[in-house]
């Protein structure tokens, strides 16, 4: 026994334990001696909890000894300590307790050094109070009686106001970098990069939690830094793009409004400005599903011969002049203004005959397509000719692109169920056909995925982001995701989830949901802790093991308050809880 007993090893968290109680009562009983050694303890634990790192105690700790070496340096018998305990005596024998002693407590000695001293005690002493309070705060016993739960998160001081200054500060102060919040429990900014933006951002959440006030926040600093970006709203919230506009036009910066509740105020638009005739035809042909590949095939080989016609005539077209054009009669008319003669011509007229059988067979359903929108009340958006002799705006994505312009497209399903997804899905189309064109930063927001969302947005994600495109795809949850490509089932979901490299998360209240996003988030290693109980007392027997847990748990997912949000960073594996930032938009 007698042996095992001087093998023991040294307890060092108790010996240092202990060595830090010894040391705080010794302080403790210095400071008695006068009130600035107090006031600079509770200064030093202040400033520890105002910018809420405890550990910040050490840094306090490494000033305060040199401020007192340097004091016992200049004085090596320091005076205060020879008049504090006769002049609290004096007082206390002449009745002017507490007046004069109030004097002496605050300042009892003019000598500086003297002063020096104290104010470094009363740091030492505050910064040990600080370490042993942590300490204590995160013992194991504090986790054991925790069961394992989450902490719950202490907001700093110095956290208010930084999420104060951040509503008031622009989002694009940092070049490349957008300010989307603040870290909520210590105020850090949190700063989210084109780089990562490039690498596509998935913002997930029950309704009207905070997902369009961080992606006006990405809006707010491509408008700034001129940035072109687009965004396609699937739940047509026309006051949130009348504010895009306005702040827009207060940066001096270009912005089209593609506005489908507002016809009068809205630009028109022409989906077929960009690309060659085989690119115009393809794009056409996304509009629709095609059960027989033969008649897709039909198709696809008029749509191309028509497109190759008016381009050859330098014809410019939109939606409403390709509507009246799709037949074989309209395109020998338009070869045929200025005579057969040219052998280009000729070819084009045989090339066009020859779809003279597929027209009923492969065209009809398609031209009804394209009429169910120009023939419609929204038909008007997309007549060019007739915007600009009313001397409205005109978008082309390839344009605006170039001039760095905002550009918001209103797609309310409410109002045009079947509308709205075919305009979605012109939006995507060219889009696709436009991301060639550049390699420049170009931002697209998807607001309610589930309206427009398809294989070919997939498409685009998988492969814009080597041309600048930053996709921001905006969902209340996951299952929107599977609902754009139904014939591909969750696999369809699964691929766009592992396109999007952060996650930005808000208050989930599908389950499963939550489930699937802490694990896309991953774990980090931990200690998990069991302890034995008798009634309501430990018997002093536990264990600890180690473990994986979840960066943030589901539990933590489903109880976020509003304007709170998870952001999931795979390009820096970080996991941060934040305050998201109220713009400027």
């Amino acid at each position: 026994m007698a042996d095992q007993t001087e093998n023991r090893p040294v307890d060092a968290p108790t010996f240092a334990l202990t060595a830090v109680v010894l040391f705080v009562a010794i302080s403790a009983a210095t400071l008695a001696l006068t009130g600035i050694g107090l006031v600079s303890a509770l200064v030093a634990v202040g400033i520890c909890r105002f910018f809420g790192r405890p550990h910040l105690a050490f840094a306090l700790l490494a000033v305060a000894a040199a401020l007192l070496a340097f004091s016992l340096s200049q004085t090596p018998y320091p005076s205060v300590w020879m008049i504090a305990f006769p002049a609290y005596w004096a007082t206390l024998r002449h009745g002017t307790f507490p007046a004069v002693t109030a004097l002496i407590w605050l300042d009892p000695t003019e000598l500086p050094f003297d002063r020096l001293a104290l104010i470094a005690v009363g740091m030492i002493a505050g910064g040990a109070f600080e370490l042993v309070a942590h300490g204590r705060r995160n013992s194991r016993l504090t986790l054991l009686l925790r069961n394992g739960g989450t902490p719950p998160v202490r907001r700093a001081p110095i956290a208010y106001i930084c999420a104060w200054l951040a509503q008031r500060m622009p989002a694009s102060l940092r070049r490349n970098y957008t300010l989307i919040g603040s870290h909520l429990a210590i105020g850090f900014w949190l700063w989210f990069s084109d780089a990562d933006a490039n690498h596509h951002v998935g913002i997930s959440g029950s309704t009207g939690k905070g997902k369009t006030v961080v992606v006006a926040n990405f809006v707010e600093a491509s408008i700034r830094r001129c940035q072109p970006s687009v965004f396609v709203d699937g739940k047509g919230d026309e006051e949130f793009a009348e504010r895009v506009r306005k702040f827009a036009k207060g940066q001096g910066r270009p912005v089209y409004i593609f506005n489908t509740l507002n016809l009068q105020n809205s630009c028109a638009y022409n989906p077929l400005a960009y690309g060659d005739y085989t690119a115009k035809a393809d794009r056409i042909m996304k509009l629709r599903e095609w059960t027989e590949p033969h008649y897709e095939s039909l198709a696809k080989a008029f749509l191309q011969t028509a497109f190759k016609v008016l381009e050859f005539e330098n014809r410019p077209v939109d939606l409403v002049q390709l509507s009246d054009v799709l037949s074989v009669n309209a395109l020998l008319r338009i070869v045929g203004r200025r005579g057969f003669s040219d052998p280009k011509r000729q070819a084009l007229v045989r090339e066009i005959n020859e779809h003279a059988a597929a027209e009923k067979s492969a065209i009809d359903g398609l031209r009804a397509d394209i009429r169910f929108l120009t023939n419609s009340s929204l038909g008007v958006l997309f007549d060019t000719e007739r915007a600009r002799r009313e001397g409205r705006q005109v978008l082309n994505l390839a344009d605006a692109r170039r001039e760095g312009a905002a550009v918001y497209f209103v797609l309310p399903p409410l109002m045009f169920q079947n509308a709205a997804k075919v305009i979605g899905q012109l939006v995507i189309n060219d889009l696709k056909a436009v991301a060639t064109s550049s390699r420049s930063i170009w931002k697209l927001f998807f607001d309610e995925f589930s309206v427009f969302s398809s294989a070919n947005v997939l498409n685009l994600i998988n492969m814009g982001r080597t041309f600048g495109v930053c996709g921001v795809l905006s969902t209340q949850s996951l299952a929107d995701f599977d609902a754009g490509a139904p014939e591909l089932g969750s696999a369809f979901g699964r691929q766009v989830r592992a396109s999007i490299n952060t996650f930005i998360c808000f208050q989930t209240n599908d389950p499963d949901d939550a489930d699937t996003l802490s694990r896309w988030a991953g774990t980090s290693s931990g200690i998990e802790l069991t302890a034995q109980m008798q009634g309501d007392r430990f018997t002093g027997q536990a264990s600890a093991r180690a473990t994986r847990q979840f960066r943030a748990h589901p539990d933590d997912l489903k109880a976020l308050p509003k304007g709170r949000a998870y952001v999931f960073n795979k390009n820096n594996g970080t996991a941060a809880l934040i305050a998201v930032r109220k713009g400027a938009i």
